[in-house]
């Protein structure tokens, strides 16, 4: 038994999968003629970054691609673990009515979220206990970590900027965090917003401006990732720079 969307994915009964898919009218169809049941938990690229953009390493390394630029398609599948299959038990048979019942769904759909990144990232720190940092990796990250400074407004996507420089991109992840503290999307995040505080430092343009210059398309998530990385939203933080020019 499989279910396929427009032939994009196909996943066997009994799996789950983490997917993106770039065209919102996609239409699912069973390959069979035997009744299925799918619990599809299905969210808005900007409310993936603004709910996990504080925790990069707990973000499949392609999968990042989806908090940063606009990407292809995606899937990561894998089995259903029972305590996956619990909750979706628990969802399917919801005895709640009302808001009752769409805060229980609600949470019970992080619940199941938070399972299947878990799988996804125990898989990768089982495949990366076999890297090593070489010296030619470490040149190859530098020129990564060039790349991504000078493509803010278009970034690369990770496995794009991984064949260039020659790596695969978990061993490219592998190597930002050994060398620069964090994944290639959290390193791009972090230009991006200190290359935003200079711009507002320098009072030359406001904070629309700005976040367009550093490659934020959302004003809502350039300012969210600016207060959480700043203390401060970065309106106020212009306000604050303009009284010290008066």
């Amino acid at each position: 038994m499989q279910y396929s969307a427009n032939d994009d994915w196909v996943t066997e009964s009994g799996k789950s999968s983490l997917y993106y898919l770039p065209a919102s009218n996609t239409l699912g169809k069973a390959a069979t003629k035997e009744p299925i049941l799918v619990v599809s938990i299905q969210m808005e690229p900007w409310f993936f970054n603004n709910l996990l953009e504080r925790e990069t390493d707990r973000i499949p390394d392609d999968f990042g691609d989806i908090a940063s630029v606009s990407p292809g398609r995606y899937q990561y599948t894998d089995v259903i673990t029972p305590l996956m299959q619990a909750v979706v038990h628990q969802i399917i048979n919801c005895p709640y009515h009302g808001l009752t019942r769409q805060l229980y769904l609600e949470g019970k759909a992080y619940e199941l979220i938070a399972y299947k990144l878990e799988q996804s990232l125990s898989n990768k720190k089982e495949y990366q206990k076999t890297f090593t940092l070489r010296p030619d990796d470490i040149e190859r990250a530098g020129h990564a970590r060039e790349l991504v400074r000078r493509n803010l407004e278009n970034p690369l996507r990770l496995l794009e900027l991984a064949k260039i420089v020659g790596l695969p991109h978990p061993k490219l992840n592998f190597c930002f965090r050994e060398l620069y503290g964090t994944t290639v999307f959290g390193y791009l995040r972090e230009i991006r917003l200190n290359k935003a505080k200079s711009l507002l430092d320098e009072g030359r343009m406001n904070v629309t401006e700005v976040a367009y210059e550093v490659g934020y398309s959302s004003l809502s998530h350039f300012a969210m990732s600016f207060k959480d990385h700043f203390g401060s939203a970065p309106g106020r933080y212009l306000r604050e720079v303009s009284q010290r020019w008066r």
